[in-house]
């Protein structure tokens, strides 16, 4: 004699994997971010008297404090009652 079973699969996540894709999705948006403006670094060069001076600006690498506010503004979107 067998026995049927069934199973539900609940697809919903719970509020820490939620937060968790959110903080994910930010960081990695942060990241690419990074990468395309690492692609597009400005460099100049000026002339001070007889040496020639180089300036490379580069982009500013993302940190726990910007990853964490792109993630709380995807967190208020995705809360958003409209």
């Amino acid at each position: 004699m067998s026995k049927n079973f069934d199973f539900k699969v609940n697809k919903s996540k719970n509020g820490y994997e939620l937060r968790t894709s959110i903080l994910e999705l930010a960081y990695g948006q942060l990241w690419q971010d990074y990468y395309a403006k690492l692609g597009e670094f400005e460099a100049s060069m000026t002339k001070e008297g007889d040496q020639i001076v180089t300036t490379v600006t580069m982009p500013t690498v993302p940190g726990i404090e910007t990853v964490l506010s792109a993630a709380e503004k995807f967190y208020e979107f995705v809360n958003k009652k409209d």
